[in-house]
């Protein structure tokens, strides 16, 4: 992996979270790679960096930002020298997390005068992010984004296909009042209410699974 950002945006309900899940599922059994997954986007920079420093096991002080950002510079390098594999930072609702907070990770991942990145940042987020990205103070940001994955709204039809092709209620507990859920909302929503909360009800069903 060569560090840097990927973003995960589209609509509301669309499985963007889903799809980092499905992310975080397939790096779990990596050993060499450290995953580490925000919880609190909405934070402040200082205790942003109380989070990363519990979520990679190294201390940091939030009233020294110039340590706590050494600190965690220095793990991220030396689990590279170790297995050659960047740590990873899942972002989810990264909508939430304000440009200053951006900007700042952004160069806590940047060395070598910006030749080299030491951390793989995954971002996910609903078109808010995007439109945030695409502000002036965020464009240094946006273009250091490696791997983009837009997730559009469904059709109704296809999304009918999905529910169908779906598990059988005989093979888990909670499928046939899934199944039941999402054929009364699709009956009772508008096309655009469909498309937006059915992938994640299918996405919830595979997770209770």
């Amino acid at each position: 992996m060569h560090g840097g950002f990927a973003l995960v945006t589209g609509d509301v309900g669309a499985g963007k979270s889903a799809a980092l899940r499905m992310l975080a599922q397939k790096l779990a059994p990596l050993r060499e790679v450290i995953v580490g997954e925000v919880t609190r986007p909405q934070s402040r920079v200082t205790n942003f960096y109380r989070e990363i420093g519990d979520l990679f096991g190294v201390p940091v002080s939030s009233s020294n930002r110039w340590g706590a950002y050494k600190t965690v510079r220095a793990k991220w390098q030396e689990h590279i020298q170790q297995t050659l594999f960047r740590p990873v930072l899942l972002v989810d609702e990264a909508q939430e997390m304000s440009p200053m907070l951006l900007a700042e990770l952004r160069l806590l991942g940047s060395t070598k005068l910006d030749t080299c990145t030491i951390v793989t940042v995954v971002l996910c987020g609903d078109r808010r992010l995007e439109e945030k990205l695409r502000t002036p103070d965020l464009l240094p940001v946006a273009s250091r984004i490696r791997t983009r994955l837009v997730l559009d709204a469904e059709p109704p039809d296809v999304l009918g296909t999905m529910l169908r092709h779906s598990r059988s209620p005989e093979r888990t507990p909670n499928a046939c009042s899934l199944r039941q859920l999402c054929r009364r909302r699709l009956h009772d929503w508008t096309p655009s209410q469909c498309a937006r909360g059915l992938a994640r009800l299918l996405a919830l069903r595979r997770h209770l699974n």
